[in-house]
């Protein structure tokens, strides 16, 4: 019998690979560029936060297939490997072909082969992520956490040990020491693995906390201003990541609770306490630590408010909202179960359009998001069952 998905975990991880899309064509086409708006602005710079949600997503679905299937060290990794790699080398043969077409080049030998065995980083700590492909640096790291992940297995008690690691690697991470290569790319695996260790304690701890539809709606009003922060002086910063991932907890709790109907007499109840609390502490860093413009500090500070108010009154434009949000469930849960695909291929194919239909954007971001979703389509409905059975029907064999 299949187990039913979490709807609300398969609408935020389809959100986050649109969000993700977006991130990157407003920031890659020209026309976007020329006409810079807030609009652009505040719909292109999701790109990194949506990353971020997908490792605590990966973390609390890792837990939650775990509890369930209780799978061995070894069959976990097969199937994370059969998961995840077929897609993710069709997504590098695109990108060749993308170089290919482009540059009328190929990146070198140990580049390829880096970034094939999942070591490419934005930073390049080993070997740099493909230039057409950049999307493909969380990768390297989610490899890793299901590698880490592996020898907690039998003994869980070491996912202690782990949380101590990636605190230390954390630290270090943040001073930014002087330190390089194969190291720093250790380092970095470890504390961005934090994150990731997130989602799976919020899995592990649902059933003790209470949250409820309006705290979870609030928390992700928060999202906005714990985007802004920047405490440290570069952009790929453990520090801020964090925050951002920390405030999205409420709502992966409620997420998670009303799925699965969990019901105790005893629960922490996740109440205005928190959520005021977190707020103003949210408040005093964006405005302490934050090179946005003043009046988006503003408009940060003030939705949260906006929000509560609509929902405590229940205005029509917000009934408005949540009634779309209905109508439009079934597709996002859709891309949902594609996002995946839709994350490792429209990078390249975003390269590709805009190369050849730059000063068409219509055009370009229709090419862009149709290609994207029938070969998403193709690769997560019809290839990757196949290869599933193929598995399956092997297992049976041994």
């Amino acid at each position: 019998m299949a187990i039913k998905k979490n709807s609300i975990l398969e609408i935020t991880r389809g959100i986050a690979a649109i969000l993700v899309v977006f991130n990157h064509a407003i920031n890659s086409f020209q026309y976007f560029k020329t006409n810079n708006n807030f609009l652009f602005n505040f719909i292109g710079q999701w790109g990194t936060e949506a990353v971020i949600i997908f490792f605590v997503l990966s973390g609390v679905v890792i837990a939650m297939s775990q509890e369930r299937t209780h799978k061995s060290a070894s069959d976990f990794l097969i199937n994370r490997v059969v998961r995840i790699v077929p897609i993710f080398i069709i997504s590098v043969v695109i990108t060749l072909i993308a170089y290919w077409l482009i540059d009328n080049t190929l990146p070198d030998v140990g580049t390829i082969l880096g970034n094939v065995f999942f070591f490419g980083t934005i930073q390049g700590f080993i070997v740099p992520t493909f230039g057409l492909n950049l999307a493909l640096w969380s990768l390297s790291f989610e490899m890793a956490f299901y590698v880490l992940f592996c020898f907690v297995i039998k003994k869980r008690e070491l996912i202690y040990l782990w949380v101590f690691v990636s605190v230390i690697a954390a630290i270090v991470n943040y001073f930014d020491l002087n330190i390089n290569g194969i190291l720093k790319h250790i380092i970095s695996i470890f504390a961005y693995s934090s994150i990731w260790l997130l989602g799976y304690f919020v899995y592990q701890y649902r059933a003790k906390f209470q949250v409820s539809y309006i705290i979870a709606i609030l928390s992700l009003s928060l999202l906005p201003i714990a985007a802004k922060i920047n405490i440290g002086s570069h952009y790929y910063n453990l520090v801020n990541h964090f925050i951002f991932a920390f405030t999205s907890i409420p709502f992966f709790l409620y997420a998670l609770n009303r799925h699965e109907g969990i019901v105790l007499s005893k629960k922490i109840v996740v109440d205005f306490r928190f959520i005021i609390t977190l707020y103003f502490v949210l408040l005093l860093l964006i405005w302490t630590f934050s090179d946005s413009k003043y009046s988006n500090k503003l408009i940060y500070s003030a939705l949260p408010i906006i929000v509560l108010v609509m929902l405590k009154i229940r205005l029509v434009l917000f009934s408005k909202v949540i009634r779309i949000g209905v109508k439009i469930q079934k597709y996002l849960i859709f891309s949902g179960s594609i996002s995946y695909a839709i994350y490792c291929i429209h990078f390249p194919i975003m390269k590709l359009v805009g190369y050849y239909f730059n000063d068409k954007i219509l055009l370009a971001l229709s090419l862009l998001f149709l290609v994207t979703l029938v070969l998403s389509i193709m690769f997560e409905l019809k290839l990757q069952p196949v290869i599933n059975r193929k598995l399956k029907l092997l297992k049976k064999i041994k």
